[in-house]
C-alpha cells in the first residue's frame, strides 16, 4: 500500500504505480483523477490493476464511479475540520471548521470520522478512547501549549473562544529564507511542430474551476468572466488566426494533439495570443450528475504526458495542437451579443505611455 496525495506530480506517479501493479489499495478523497488525468496516461485501464479502490465522496464523479467501495461523505457544512494555509501573511494560525447544520443523511460521515475509524481498527489502544472526530479535536486542543489558549485556566472558555473566532493562533520559529535567483530556471516553451503549430492552454473558468463545481446548475448558468459563454465549452482564438483559417464566431472546429481530438465552437477574442488556443476547463464529464454529464469537452484529456523538470508537475502548457475548420457553425449562448462598444466609449482606455507620463511609473 502506497500513499499518494492530490497534486499533478503525484498524479503522474500514481498512474505509473497503478500501471506497474504496485498498489493494493487506493483511497480517493477531494480528487477526481479519472477526470483530470490526460488520456495518454491510461489511468482508466491502470485502475483495474488496483485490488481495492475506496472513494470517500459526496457525488458520483468519474473516480467514484470506478471505485469498488463508496463511503458517502458529509459536506463541509456538516463536518468538523482544521485547515492550515500554505502562506501566513502575519500571525500563523490554524483555521477551525465547524458544522453549520445537522447532517441531512445518517449514512454520511465526515472525513475525520472515516480516518479515525480506520485508525481505531488498526490501533485500538491509541485511538479507541475517542467516540468521534469531535472528541479527537477536543483532546488535541487540550494538549496544545497554554500560550495557544485565550484562558489557560478554563479549557471550556478557551475552546468556545476558538469556535467564536474560528482560528487558533500558534507560535512558530522564524527561520531565514535563503534563495538564489541563479538557481531558478525559466520554463521552456513547447518545441515548435509545423504539424501542430498552436499551443493549447487549458484555462481556469470562474465558478467551475477545475471541474469540481460543474454539477451545480447555477454555476453552469453563470457567464464566463471574459467570453460570457454559459452552459458550454468553447475554444478561444485570436481574430487574426481565425481569419487565416476561415473561422468565424461560432464555427465548429476540431482541436487535435498527438493524444486526442476535441470538437467545439470557436470564440474570437483579441486577448488571446495568435499562436494559442485556449479551452476552459471544467466541462466534459462522463459522470457527475445530470448538470455535468455529457456537457462540453475536457481539454485535459488531450494533454501530452510531459513533466515539468523542476517540480515534477504535469506540464499543463506543453502540448502542441492543430486547428481544423469543419465548415459547420452553431449559435453561441452568451451574455451580450457583441464585444464592441459601438463607439459609445462606455469603458475608457488609457495608453500605457500616458500612464507612465502622468503617474510616474
Amino acid at each position: 500500500l502506497e500513499a499518494k496525495t492530490g497534486g499533478t506530480a503525484d498524479l503522474l506517479a500514481f498512474a505509473q504505480d497503478a500501471q506497474d501493479k504496485k498498489l493494493d489499495v487506493a483511497f480517493f478523497y477531494g480528487a477526481n483523477p479519472v477526470y483530470s488525468a490526460p488520456a495518454a496516461l491510461g489511468l482508466d485501464d491502470a485502475l483495474k490493476n488496483i485490488g481495492l479502490k475506496v472513494a470517500i465522496s459526496q457525488f458520483m464523479d468519474e473516480t467514484t464511479a470506478a471505485a469498488d467501495v463508496i463511503l458517502p461523505a458529509a459536506s463541509y457544512l456538516e463536518d468538523w475540520g482544521t485547515h492550515v494555509p500554505a502562506y501566513h501573511p502575519a500571525q500563523p494560525a490554524i483555521s477551525m471548521q465547524q458544522p453549520l447544520m445537522e447532517r441531512l443523511y445518517e449514512t454520511t460521515r465526515g472525513f475525520g470520522d472515516v480516518l479515525l475509524a480506520l485508525l481505531q481498527n488498526k490501533n485500538k489502544d491509541q485511538y479507541g478512547q475517542y467516540a468521534d472526530y469531535y472528541a479527537y479535536l477536543r483532546h488535541a486542543f487540550s494538549a496544545m501549549p497554554a500560550s495557544y489558549k485565550e484562558n489557560p485556566a478554563s479549557e471550556e472558555h478557551s475552546w468556545n473562544a476558538v469556535l467564536q473566532k474560528g482560528i487558533i493562533n500558534v507560535q512558530t520559529t522564524d527561520e531565514p529564507l535563503n534563495a538564489s535567483v541563479a538557481d531558478i530556471e525559466a520554463p521552456k516553451a513547447p518545441v515548435s511542430d509545423p504539424q501542430y503549430p498552436f499551443v493549447l492552454v487549458p484555462s481556469v473558468r470562474l465558478g467551475l474551476w477545475d471541474g469540481r463545481h460543474a454539477n451545480l446548475p447555477w454555476l453552469q448558468e453563470a457567464p464566463d468572466q471574459i467570453a460570457k459563454v454559459v452552459w458550454d465549452s468553447w475554444a478561444e482564438i485570436h481574430p487574426s488566426t481565425a481569419k487565416k483559417l476561415g473561422i468565424e464566431q461560432g464555427s465548429i472546429i476540431k482541436v487535435s494533439s498527438k493524444h486526442g481530438e476535441l470538437t467545439l465552437k470557436a470564440v474570437l477574442l483579441k486577448g488571446v495570443h495568435p499562436d494559442v488556443v485556449a479551452i476552459p476547463m471544467g466541462q466534459g464529464h462522463i459522470e457527475y450528475g445530470r448538470y455535468a454529464k455529457g456537457l462540453g469537452v475536457n481539454p485535459l484529456k488531450i494533454l501530452a504526458p510531459a513533466q515539468e523538470q523542476k517540480t515534477g508537475e504535469l506540464a499543463m502548457y506543453a502540448t502542441n495542437v492543430k486547428i481544423a475548420n469543419t465548415g459547420e457553425k452553431d449559435e453561441i449562448v452568451k451574455i451580450g451579443s457583441t464585444d464592441t462598444q459601438m463607439g459609445r466609449k462606455l469603458v475608457g482606455t488609457v495608453p500605457v505611455e500616458q500612464v507612465r507620463r502622468t503617474e510616474g511609473a
